[in-house]
């Protein structure tokens, strides 16, 4: 079996990240701030790239920038109990529209913890959600053949918030009852680390391309109907 060579600046990126979560303040960051510069520019040039290499499946991500898709380190705390200034982990988000993009994009979420390679819509308003939900209830054997496809389901779960019945409106026998339940509609492929070897880009970019029909199904529904 031929020797697998991790990304060394992933490595690289999982160590500066498991030790910022252990000394998540301002000063320990100060005092590492010559490698977190690294590290972020070296995130904002591997995400162009998997941009790049998106945009030859995907028209929804020609033109897009790293600086427009990927999320800053430093957690918003305004509001919340959590006062700790950084996040610990480094994302982005692949879509029109950039980290803003309101439609079924693709988000790429690395951490010491756990791994996301993720599509979908997170937390639609009311408005776009019921139409989600009437477009997958009116066209579920269209919904089904792509979510329920044997190498789809092998490789992704589907995760959000979730009520207990059905939403108002919709029928409480209605075979498609499992995703109308739904809130978002989010697929998830949570690799290991060792996941992420010298082309790690390129099989980023093939889970995406297998997540582009439910994005394009889901996209479809907000192009025709809202």
């Amino acid at each position: 079996m031929p020797k697998v060579s991790l990304d060394p600046d992933v490595q690289r990126l999982l160590r500066f990240l498991s030790a910022l979560s252990a000394n998540n303040d301002r000063r320990w960051f100060a005092d590492h701030r010559a490698e977190y510069d690294y590290l972020w520019q070296w995130w904002n040039d591997a995400v162009q790239r998997l941009i790049d290499r998106v945009a030859q499946f995907d028209d929804e991500a020609e033109g897009l920038l790293a600086r427009d898709c990927v999320f800053r380190i430093y957690r918003d705390i305004r509001f919340s109990p959590d006062k700790r200034p950084y996040k610990d982990h480094f994302g982005a988000a692949i879509g029109r529209g950039g980290r803003q993009c309101k439609r079924s994009s693709y988000y790429l979420h690395i951490s010491p913890g756990e791994c996301h390679i993720v599509a979908g819509i997170w937390s639609p308003d009311t408005r776009v959600l019921t139409a989600l939900r009437r477009a997958i209830d009116d066209n579920f054997d269209e919904w089904r053949s792509i979510v329920e496809a044997p190498e789809f389901a092998k490789r992704f779960e589907m995760w959000g918030r979730s009520l207990k019945t059905a939403p108002k409106g919709f029928d409480k026998a209605s075979p498609a009852l499992p995703y109308l339940r739904m809130k978002e509609y989010c697929f998830d492929h949570r690799p290991e680390p060792a996941f992420f070897t010298t082309d790690w880009i390129e099989r980023v970019a093939s889970l995406f391309k297998m997540l582009k029909p439910m994005n394009d199904f889901l996209n479809f529904t907000l192009d025709e109907e809202l």
